[in-house]
């Protein structure tokens, strides 16, 4: 099965730079190489920060998969030669979701997408370590597409992101 790190590098980079807080800001150069870009118009991480607060949020990071089961229609689309009618009854299949999430405490809380949990008959989180536990809703809001999953008997040593103070943050700054 892929890492985790092939699954979640999306939410991994919007986690890493709403989480690294305030950084020194990258001197840049143009395409060109003969002007500099003034770093107040670049983004807040340099290259070589990056990975540093990848490696710092890395064990926070989680990989979801899900199981539902729906209702498929099941329409033939031939006629029997004997007159009767072909039998429409849905058919039933296991659907399987992914989607990623973030520790937020070490007993066991997981934030999500909303719509990754919505209907699920269950749930596998699955953390950097490639280690795999079953969890259960705890909360959702459809407005804001959030969700809150527990890890059923979190192991001892999970690490919870640390979110960066909000206050801190200028206008204009990328989060």
């Amino acid at each position: 099965m892929t890492s985790i790190r092939n699954t979640t590098a999306v939410a991994l980079l919007v986690l890493a730079t709403a989480c690294s807080g305030p950084v020194r800001p990258a001197e840049a150069q143009d395409t060109r190489g003969t002007q500099k870009v003034d770093p107040s118009n670049s983004l807040p991480l340099a290259d070589d920060d990056l990975p540093d607060v990848i490696e710092r949020v890395l064990p926070s990071v989680v990989g979801i998969s899900t199981r539902r089961t729906v209702s498929v229609p099941n329409f033939s689309p031939f006629v029997s030669p004997f007159g009767l009618e072909p039998k429409n009854r849905p058919t039933p299949r296991v659907q399987q979701g992914q989607g990623s999430g973030v520790i937020v405490s070490v007993d066991g809380l997981v934030i999500t997408n909303n719509h990754v949990v919505e209907g699920a008959e269950g749930i596998t989180v699955r953390l950097d370590d490639d280690r795999t536990f079953t969890a259960k809703v705890v909360g959702t809001d459809d407005g804001s597409d959030l969700a809150l999953v527990r890890i059923d008997d979190p192991p001892k040593g999970l690490v919870a992101a640390e979110f960066g103070d909000s206050d801190a943050l200028r206008l204009g700054q990328t989060v």
